[in-house]
């Protein structure tokens, strides 16, 4: 991955381009931020993909997706001939989260319908930042957003641990540590956030 784009620009207008990801993957991705992109859909791409731009490569078959919408957007997104529904069994019963997979790929698709439930909230979407997959243009949180959606996660046996120290060790003068501890706070995780601190200061 490399980042693209004039040194000039303004932080948050900085694009940066994903390559390391599977082709499954960034083609389910890519027809998908077609799609999201045309409906004018509020949206972020978490977990694996912005690892690959803040922290680390890492290779993932599971896009997931923040963003709200009603049940009644859900089959033109989603449509059965592309999609399948996992979970929940019907859209009737879809709320705060929902499973799809692409038929075309192979790619199970989490989205997140709820985002202010897994830390994103209206702030982290005026702070989006913008990637490049191929020619399609969508979007990840910021790094400090990432690193909160993280810490909040902070499941057991996943990458969450690893993810959180790459993007902390790689962005550690990047980051708005102001804005990141003022969420930490809000979230109850600001001891989580010293604790990552200092291990990436020993």
């Amino acid at each position: 991955m490399r980042k693209i784009g004039s040194s000039s620009l303004k932080r948050r207008q900085k694009i940066f381009r994903v390559k390391f990801l599977p082709q499954e993957f960034l083609s389910a991705a890519n027809d998908l931020f077609g799609v999201l992109n045309k409906r004018r859909i509020l949206y972020m791409a978490v977990g694996a993909l912005p690892v690959n731009v803040y922290g680390r490569e890492r290779t993932s078959r599971d896009l997931d997706i923040a963003m709200t919408i009603d049940k009644g957007m859900f089959r033109d997104l989603f449509p059965s001939s592309r999609y399948l529904l996992v979970y929940p069994d019907k859209i009737e019963e879809i709320s705060r989260v929902a499973k799809v997979r692409d038929k075309r790929t192979g790619i199970l698709i989490d989205l997140l319908l709820s985002p202010e439930e897994f830390s994103f909230n209206k702030d982290s979407f005026k702070r989006r930042r913008k990637v490049l997959l191929g020619k399609r243009l969508g979007y990840i949180p910021s790094v400090e957003d990432y690193v909160i959606s993280k810490l909040k996660a902070a499941r057991a046996g996943s990458n969450d641990f690893q993810d959180i120290i790459s993007v902390m060790l790689k962005n550690s003068r990047k980051i708005d540590w102001r804005y990141l501890e003022r969420r930490a706070r809000a979230e109850n995780k600001l001891y989580l956030l010293n604790y990552y601190k200092e291990l990436v200061r020993a």
